[in-house]
């Protein structure tokens, strides 16, 4: 087992991880057990946020200051599947839709 399998918290604020490469989903898949992650400010985009969407253990996740734009239901149906998190920072995204109060039960 890696050292990453105890990792509970990671920071990576802002650097320069968007751009849609493989390099962070490959990271974050090698870290199951992480609560905590802080992505913000990195230039991502929505198709940087499916390296999150088997990130079951996550509690708190901020990924405020990125290039998220638009209504992005696909964003909301991968975050629906994050079961366990508890504070959900996505600020300063340009996203300009959510969906209603029901959101998760209907995207899953």
């Amino acid at each position: 087992r890696g050292a990453g399998q105890h990792l509970q918290s990671l920071a990576l604020g802002a650097n320069a991880l968007g751009g849609g490469t493989q390099d962070l989903a490959e990271v974050l898949r090698s870290l199951p057990n992480l609560r905590r992650l802080n992505l913000r400010q990195n230039n991502l985009s929505i198709a940087d946020l499916w390296a999150l969407c088997n990130m079951t253990q996550l509690e708190i996740l901020q990924i405020q200051g990125n290039s998220l734009e638009g209504d992005a239901p696909r964003v909301w149906k991968c975050l629906a599947g994050l079961g366990h998190v508890q504070i959900l920072d996505l600020s300063h995204n340009g996203i300009f839709a959510v969906p209603g109060a029901d959101w998760k039960d209907d995207m899953v």
